[in-house]
């Protein structure tokens, strides 16, 4: 279509697909606060930003201290010097862990912590454990909240106060969006 000396297309196709063949983007202060819903496919040149990424830990054998630091997915236990280094900015937008407690002495907390380079980011709320079985906990974080640059690394502990309790089987992960 041809209006004001501008020849506009749009690439429709017979299966119902459509290509954008420039940025989409929303200008100003607008934003989109709709679902955007696409039946069919799409399909992406470039990199997408704001991308979200899960990093998995855990742990096999029993603690019985208050911080107990988590291992990543080759078996290497993170401490307040060594963890998971992001290679880009970003922020923590969630953590879970599922855990068996084999030895209850009463009424313990557990908390899961985030630590970025080896001070504490975020802890998700207290889980009480009162008896031996598996237990749970997790957290759901706003993005920009718990924000981290690229070069800086994670590391996770769950975090304990109240009786002693012996735990094992420990498995989890934290998620974090990448600003770029």
């Amino acid at each position: 279509r041809k209006q004001n000396g501008t020849v506009w297309e749009l690439p429709f196709s017979s299966n119902g697909n459509q290509t954008v063949l420039r940025n989409l983007k929303v200008k100003g202060n607008h934003h989109i606060d709709k679902n955007l819903t696409i039946n069919n496919d799409l399909t992406i040149d470039g990199e997408i930003k704001g991308s979200r990424a899960v990093f998995n830990f855990g742990e096999a054998t029993g603690s019985s201290s208050a911080t107990w630091y988590m291992d990543t997915v080759n078996g290497v236990t993170m401490s307040t010097t060594r963890g998971y280094v992001m290679h880009r900015p970003g922020s923590v937008v969630g953590a879970s862990v599922q855990c068996n407690c084999t030895n209850d002495a009463g009424t313990a907390t557990m908390i899961i912590t985030v630590l970025l380079n080896g001070s504490v980011l975020v802890q998700t709320s207290s889980t009480s454990v009162t008896s031996t079985g598996v237990w749970s906990n997790y957290g759901k974080f706003g993005r920009n909240t718990y924000s981290f640059a690229a070069g800086q690394f994670i590391s996770i502990a769950i975090s304990r106060t109240g009786a002693s309790s012996t735990n094992d089987d420990a498995i989890g992960y934290f998620e974090v969006i990448f600003d770029d």
